[in-house]
């Protein structure tokens, strides 16, 4: 895999391994869940560049968000391509390790189609990934002092605070220190090849951890 980022000519970064959080699977394992999350391993010689520290403190309901997303902008109508950024806050942080935000009725922006994979800061630290949108669902909504049920859209996005996500985080970063991962020989990681991807995903030893 080849990639660029913002700002950046050509695919100068490059990545043959990866590793997907265990218990990923589609349905309930996949989009909108905790699981939806992967590391991306850069080759040895990539010349890769600092763009984000990782919010240590626990999301909470009521912070304030910000988004930066390359996905569909309902307010120009423009199908994705254009970066956007916006602001809104966390409705919900559930238990299974997923930040929820709310949109449409509440007139607050939020994540749309091509968002996905995105980042959600808290104070210009990277707090959660976008990984589904959901629309029109009754949610508990609170705008100030008052709260009362609206219909609403809702963003969600991997808590990157919540602990089982950053144990598996850790964990990665551990490996690869300690030689467990080697990006250039595909060790320890599943590669872009899809049987040894899907014999990844189905190995007991993929990582540990739930």
């Amino acid at each position: 895999m080849s990639f660029a980022l913002t700002g950046e000519q050509g695919l100068p970064h490059n990545s043959h391994c990866f590793l997907v959080t265990p218990g990923w699977a589609l349905g309930s394992g996949g989009p909108g869940s905790r699981h939806d999350l992967a590391m991306i391993f850069l080759d040895p010689k990539d010349q890769s560049k600092f763009v984000a520290s990782r919010f240590t403190q626990p999301a909470a309901a009521g912070t304030a968000v910000t988004y930066v997303g390359y996905g569909w902008d309902e307010k120009f109508g423009v199908d994705h391509g254009i970066k956007r950024e916006g602001h809104n806050q966390i409705g919900e942080v559930t238990k299974d390790g997923v930040i929820q935000t709310y949109g449409g009725s509440t007139g607050k922006p939020m994540v749309r189609e091509g968002d996905s994979g995105g980042p959600l800061y808290i104070d210009n630290k990277l707090a959660g990934i976008a990984s589904a949108l959901q629309y029109g669902v009754k949610k508990s909504v609170c705008d100030g002092t008052t709260c009362g049920d609206k219909v609403v859209d809702v963003g969600f996005h991997v808590d990157l605070t919540e602990q089982r996500t950053i144990s598996f985080i850790d964990r990665g970063l551990q490996a690869l220190k300690s030689g467990g991962i080697d990006p250039a020989a595909g060790k320890g990681c599943a590669s872009r090849n899809k049987s040894e991807f899907i014999r990844a995903l189905q190995s007991k030893s993929y990582l540990g951890g739930s």
